[in-house]
């Protein structure tokens, strides 16, 4: 190893070496392991059990171990949030506001999954079902994902073939995929008997705390009866609902998700 490596690499790779070795090792081992001098070693070795971050081994205090500091310091970092267990009440509310069924997807290689689902009390409803997969380009919220996809996904899904599942269904490549990089800067879509015929929906991204396309919130309705407005007002009840979650997931503060 380098001997102008700083100490905390040194450090890292001594740590490194002993969660790949968790019966242990002796300074003789680290020192040839990672090629740090002996002496490098046992300051090292000092410092991080004054913390705990190693201990002696309790089987041979010649070797040493990972200690229970470890554990201390991993408590403290923050814990990305279920995403399910923070959608559900949400969507929940938007099923009920909205009285329309509600569903969360997430993109699994080149098929979008649904991962949540909220129903309204009414009778006459699109039943939606966990677990479900379509294709990345059947559907708005699917476009949505595709367009967040990496390169190689797109050109997967855009090299075809695009079967047409409803009298709306994209299957040109180049309509396609022209229209990704609109839909990656809005982060909405809107589509109409693109999945089912008879069938609308609108999608809002919701962004995780890395900045990164962490699922769709979709509203799922009957076209029928549906006025412009109407529409607007779905759309606008789920954007504000995409907020809520980024805002529970720890993204999106004072800002609302998918705005136009």
């Amino acid at each position: 190893m380098d001997q102008s490596m700083p100490a905390l690499e040194r450090a890292l790779a001594i740590l490194r070496y002993l969660a790949d070795h968790p019966a242990g090792a002796s300074v003789a081992q680290l020192h040839e392991a990672c090629a740090i001098p002996r002496a490098t070693v046992y300051r090292i070795l000092r410092v991080l059990r004054d913390s705990r971050i190693v201990v002696p081994s309790p089987r041979n205090p010649v070797l040493v171990v990972l200690g229970d500091g470890l554990v201390r310091l991993a408590e403290a970092v923050p814990r990305p949030r279920d995403l399910v267990a923070c959608a559900q009440p949400i969507m929940d509310a938007l099923a009920a506001q909205t009285g329309e069924s509600v569903k969360l997807v997430i993109r699994e290689g080149r098929e979008a999954v649904t991962i949540a689902v909220a129903h309204a009390a009414r009778d006459h409803r699109i039943a939606l079902r966990i677990g479900s997969r379509v294709p990345l380009h059947i559907g708005g919220s699917q476009r949505l994902l595709l367009s967040e996809a990496p390169v190689e996904v797109q050109e997967a899904v855009l090299s075809g073939p695009l079967p047409a599942q409803a009298s709306g269904t994209i299957t040109d490549p180049a309509a396609l995929r022209a229209q990704l990089p609109g839909l990656r800067a809005r982060g909405w879509v809107e589509a109409d008997n693109e999945g089912v015929d008879g069938v609308g929906a609108c999608g809002i991204a919701v962004r995780g705390p890395d900045g990164g396309l962490a699922a769709v919130i979709v509203s799922v309705f009957v076209l029928a009866s549906h006025t412009v407005v109407r529409r607007r007002e779905i759309k606008s009840a789920t954007r504000l609902a995409a907020s809520a979650l980024e805002r529970a997931l720890g993204a999106g503060q004072g800002q609302e998700a998918g705005a136009y």
